[in-house]
């Protein structure tokens, strides 16, 4: 783990996988969302929408004991250390037991107000209560290897995880959808989710115990007391960072079933499953090289280093971001309407917002992975408490005013306040010399910029086919954006960085 040549290769073999394997579970997801939407109907997406926000919020339960975990996980690991490793092993293993019945006693609470939650239902309650229950299995499932599944990743082997995700993945997709055009049953889809958590956790737990299984044998009972109180006093600050995620991620379509209704909601969910794909997709890239990152950051000891990497890092950040953005904006209303249907097209400020939301998650990711590397996150739970709880005023204001629109911009501006106190914290702690949140709205402001370019073009229409609307408008999308950025950054350090390591890896 010390050897510093390996980072490279071990982020490359990492990102690789995971886009091949995202790319996959991205075409099936699409599949699998259509043929659900014809087999039966619009009302399953409002439940699916309403119940992965209820879901994300209950996984508060997980109190970010991963994160936790990983700080220290990282420096054992870089330094070999055996026994550390095997020791916090242990204390996750029986923090996720907890975990696990803390979401049961949670979901069961929750579902007493699932009338008041998903008002006026078409189905009977007695099945929306059967559906809530099997979703409730379904997360409770992820959470029986989690502990393995944090020591192979904080290990740099991510794509193991990738790929036994990824395999059952695609085993239950096709089932899935062989059964919805036979059976027609959304009791089945959601058995069948339960599955694939479970056949997930076999994979993984046959390649822990062929890599691993000396960390579960030599036990040290000092050193995972030790452990066990560093982790816990972490989680303790994550905590309140978690719930500002939750409450960012896992409170719009609740907000909007409960004010407008569940099939808004399930409208809006159209949009958020492409907006998520897409979040994921740069989430699994900084993911697949936090653990490498880590262990650069313990192992080297140039500071100068060290902030031309994070540098570079977050303008990657914003390159990943604005395309991301511009696509959302120019090219989701043409999918939309190509695979689901016209009928399920929304405003275009439901898409301009959304892509402002994916730049600002993307930009957010870096400072995300320095709080974990750097334990950071006791000193922001006043900055994210007050900025969740304005995310859910706002938006509840917002969404009687101006509707789908105004939830939307309620985490926008929450989002923000979020991205600019995390920035701040890092300055103040980790580079002092940083001028972060200046970069910040110099990258807001360019990519405004873009998007008025790209608007003026008008090349960008509504069109009916796969080709002209998704495929040209995609490729063109990316060409400006990278010709802009190209112009705007050619002297910039972090471009001179990105090209010179291009170089290298080519001799």
């Amino acid at each position: 783990m010390k050897n510093k040549s390996n980072y490279k290769r071990k982020i490359t073999v990492n990102v690789i996988v995971m886009f091949f394997c995202f790319t996959l579970q991205t075409i099936l997801g699409f599949i699998v969302r259509k043929i659900l939407i014809d087999c039966l109907g619009n009302d399953v997406l409002g439940y699916n929408a309403v119940f992965s926000n209820i879901l994300t919020i209950l996984n508060l339960t997980e109190l970010g004991v991963g994160i936790a975990a990983n700080g220290f996980l990282y420096k054992a690991i870089s330094e070999n250390n055996t026994q550390e490793i095997s020791a916090i092993s242990f204390v996750l293993k029986k923090i996720y037991r907890l975990i696990i019945g803390g979401i049961f006693v949670l979901g069961i609470i929750i579902s007493i107000f699932l009338k008041q939650i998903i008002p006026n239902a078409n189905d009977s309650y007695i099945y929306v209560y059967i559906y809530y229950y099997l979703s409730l299995f379904a997360t409770i499932s992820s959470y029986l290897i989690a502990y393995k599944k944090t020591i192979i990743i904080a290990d740099q082997k991510n794509y193991v995880v990738t790929l036994a995700d990824s395999l059952s993945y695609i085993i239950i997709s096709v089932i899935q959808i062989v059964l919805m055009y036979v059976a027609k049953s959304y009791i089945l889809y959601l058995i069948l989710n339960i599955i694939k958590f479970l056949l997930t956790s076999l994979f993984l737990k046959i390649y822990y115990y062929k890599n691993y299984k000396h960390l579960d044998i030599q036990r040290n009972l000092n050193i995972e007391k030790e452990y066990n109180s560093k982790i816990l006093k972490q989680m303790k600050d994550i905590f309140v960072a978690k719930i500002g995620g939750a409450i960012f991620n896992g409170t719009d379509s609740i907000i909007i079933s409960v004010i407008m209704g569940a099939n808004e909601a399930g409208l809006l969910s159209n949009y958020t499953l492409i907006t998520i794909t897409l979040q994921n997709l740069l989430t699994q890239i900084f993911s697949s090289i936090q653990a490498s990152l880590g262990n650069y950051m313990y192992s080297e000891n140039n500071e100068e280093k060290k902030v031309e990497v994070y540098n570079v890092s977050f303008f990657v950040a914003f390159v990943l971001g604005v395309i991301a953005m511009e696509g959302v904006i120019f090219v989701l209303p043409n999918f939309i309407s190509i695979f689901f249907g016209k009928e399920y097209i929304m405003s275009n400020i439901v898409c301009i917002v959304l892509g402002i939301n994916i730049l600002l998650m993307t930009l957010l990711q870096v400072p995300n992975e320095l709080f974990t590397i750097y334990k950071l996150y006791k000193y922001d739970k006043y900055i994210i408490s007050v900025s969740a709880i304005l995310n859910i005023i706002i938006s509840t204001i917002l969404v009687k005013i101006l509707g789908v629109e105004g939830v939307l911009i309620g985490t926008t501006i929450t989002l923000m306040i979020y991205i600019i106190s995390r920035c701040y914290i890092i300055k103040k702690f980790v580079f002092n010399h940083m001028k972060y949140i200046l970069k910040i709205i110099v990258y807001i402001v360019l990519a405004i910029i873009l998007t008025l370019i790209i608007y003026k073009i008008n090349a960008f229409k509504l069109a009916d086919d796969i080709i002209n609307g998704i495929i040209i408008n995609s490729i063109s999308i990316v060409i400006i954006s990278l010709i802009y950025i190209f112009i705007i950054f050619i002297k910039s350090r972090e471009f001179k960085f990105l090209l010179h390591k291009f170089n290298i890896g080519k001799n």
